[in-house]
């Protein structure tokens, strides 16, 4: 996706958080109502789905779903603790895939998390494995296109001294 458009696109992004190592998390709560949820239980319900698909998939809820009590004012100067995730963005998919894709914000969000969660898995495997990152590879003289349309010129100016061969 070159360039991020939709709002919902945006305001999961305006939301994003970096630890001091450079990981990005998301927070549950906000992430929540950016998905159009207005009551906490029932995106709980759908964050529970989520941790269910994380471990059926054999990975650990808590690497993606990492419980960090938030303190809140309830006024009259008294606070109580309350459940908050920083969530991965493999645990923001999981979530948009369990979320009600009734909502609008639901729908645009699974598309957008369908590519960035592949893409942000594609560079994480190349520098795994030390390969080359995209952007570091050569530029070619010629596109793909170009060449093409060299290739079949040749070949109309070939036609006309004797007729092709199939395997041409």
């Amino acid at each position: 996706m070159s360039e991020l458009k939709a709002k919902e696109y945006k305001c999961f992004e305006n939301i994003k958080r970096l630890r001091a190592d450079g990981s990005e998390y998301w927070l549950a709560r906000e992430l929540a109502s950016v998905l159009g949820y207005a009551e906490w239980e029932d995106f709980m319900e759908v964050i529970n789905k989520a941790m269910i698909a994380c471990k059926t998939s054999d990975f650990k809820p808590n690497d993606h779903f990492a419980d960090v009590r938030k303190t809140i004012d309830v006024g009259d100067g008294a606070t109580r603790q309350v459940v908050e995730f920083a969530l991965t963005r493999f645990a923001c998919y999981l979530i948009i895939q369990n979320s009600d894709p009734h909502k609008e914000a639901v729908a645009l969000v699974q598309t957008y998390f369908a590519s960035q969660t592949h893409r942000h898995e594609v560079r994480s495997a190349i520098k795994r494995v030390g390969g080359t990152m995209p952007e570091e590879l050569p530029t070619p003289d010629k596109s793909i296109a170009q060449i093409e349309k060299e290739r079949i010129k040749e070949l109309k100016r070939r036609a006309k001294i004797k007729p092709l061969m199939l395997d041409e």
